[in-house]
């Protein structure tokens, strides 16, 4: 495609297309590989899900752009994005659901702490506009003992969440396995504005119920309700 073109998705596409308006990919992945950096991504109506639009990863500078009802599905088995450091993403108009990640998802022996089974932000830029999140979940393993942050947002960077909303979202935790932010974990800067938090969890041994914040946050015109931690 020509550049600064955007790429366009479509669940009925075909991966061996050229992502133009008319003749859409069908995956996610493809699509982040067909885009230039700062490049623009629409995503059609319908339900993204399994290996190549789930446990991706984002090292450029990119714009997702939903349609009236663009859904991303983990299927409760995988995360959905890992954003790297250095780079400026941003979402509109997409519902981000059924995202699970427990260390289990990168290898049987991963030892370290895991962080957004959503939306797993470094040191990067990110701005969501209108999306939900939805039954995301991240869950620890007994065997490994490590920590776990945000259910279905965790952030190391710069981000911005407006118009949107959350619920249902997860982080599980038990005895000496803490887990912080059912929501959304923040340790860099975080600003909130028009976006409401219903039925978070950070269950048991977990701190932070819907937000748990170890960085700057700014929270304006915005709701936490029915959220236990």
């Amino acid at each position: 495609s020509i550049d600064d073109e955007p790429i366009f998705v479509d669940v009925n596409g075909d991966d061996s297309a050229d992502g133009s308006k008319d003749s859409p990919v069908s995956t996610i992945d493809k699509a982040i590989s067909l885009s230039k950096e700062n490049g623009t991504i629409y995503l059609s109506n319908g339900e993204f899900k399994n290996s190549l639009n789930n446990k991706l990863t984002i090292d450029k500078s990119l714009n997702f752009i939903g349609a009236q009802d663009t859904t991303i599905n983990g299927l409760n088995k995988d995360y959905l994005f890992e954003i790297q450091d250095n780079v400026c993403v941003s979402f509109k108009n997409i519902k981000f659901i059924n995202a699970y990640k427990s260390p289990g998802s990168y290898s049987i022996n991963y030892d370290k702490s895991v962080y957004g089974a959503a939306l797993d932000i470094k040191n990067a830029t990110v701005t969501i506009d209108g999306c939900s999140f939805m039954g995301n979940v991240l869950n620890y393993d007994e065997a490994i003992g490590q920590l776990i942050y945000g259910g279905a947002i965790s952030n190391f960077g710069d981000l911005t969440i407006t118009n949107s909303w959350f619920s249902n979202n997860t982080a599980l935790s038990t005895s000496g396995l803490n887990s912080y932010g059912g929501a959304v974990y923040n340790k860099g800067k975080l600003r909130i504005f028009n976006t409401a938090f219903s039925k978070s969890r950070s269950v048991n041994f977990g701190y932070g119920a819907a937000i748990a914040n170890d960085g700057k946050i700014i929270m304006q015109d915005s709701t936490i309700a029915e959220s236990k931690s």
